[in-house]
C-alpha cells in the first residue's frame, strides 16, 4: 500500500506517463511498497490506453458510409406549417409597435400642467432676533 503523503502524486505521475521527479523520486527509491504501487498504476494506465487505442482505431466496414448516407437522404425534414405564420405575425407586431413609437404626437409647447415652486420662509430681521449676531454681508456682482 502506498504511503498516504505520496499517493496522489504517485497516481498523477503514473497517469501522465512522466518520470517521477523530486521528492516522489527519492521516496520511490526508498519505499518498496510505493514502488510496487507505482508500477501497478503504470501498468493499469498502459492497459487502459491500449484498450482505447484499439477501440478508437477499429476498422469501419465499407458498407457503413453508404448506409448512413442512404438513411440521411431518406430522412425528411419535418414540416412546420405553423412556423411561417407565427414569424409573420411577430414581425407585423414589431413593425406596428415601431410605427406607433415614431408616429405618436410629441408636445413641442410648454407643459400645460402647473408646477409648484418651493416656498422660501421669510427671515426675521436681525434686530428682532436677539440670539444671532450681525447679518452676514453678501455682495453680488453684476455680470
Amino acid at each position: 500500500m502506498p504511503c498516504k503523503n505520496y499517493k496522489d502524486a504517485l497516481i498523477e505521475t503514473a497517469a501522465s506517463g512522466a518520470e517521477p521527479q523530486g521528492d516522489l523520486r527519492a521516496h520511490l527509491a526508498d519505499c518498496a511498497d510505493c514502488r510496487a504501487a507505482f508500477e501497478q498504476e503504470r501498468s493499469l494506465f498502459a492497459s487502459i490506453d491500449a484498450g482505447l487505442h484499439v477501440t478508437a482505431n477499429a476498422k469501419v466496414p465499407a458498407s457503413l458510409l453508404p448506409r448512413v448516407r442512404a438513411l440521411l437522404d431518406a430522412e425528411s425534414t419535418p414540416q412546420r406549417p405553423w412556423f411561417q405564420p407565427v414569424v409573420f405575425a411577430a414581425a407585423s407586431a414589431a413593425l406596428a409597435f415601431a410605427i406607433f413609437l415614431f408616429a405618436r404626437p410629441h408636445r413641442s409647447g410648454p407643459d400645460p400642467q402647473a408646477k409648484q415652486t418651493p416656498q422660501v420662509p421669510v427671515n426675521e430681521s436681525p434686530t428682532t432676533n436677539q440670539n444671532s449676531g450681525p447679518a452676514p454681508h453678501i455682495a453680488y456682482c453684476a455680470p
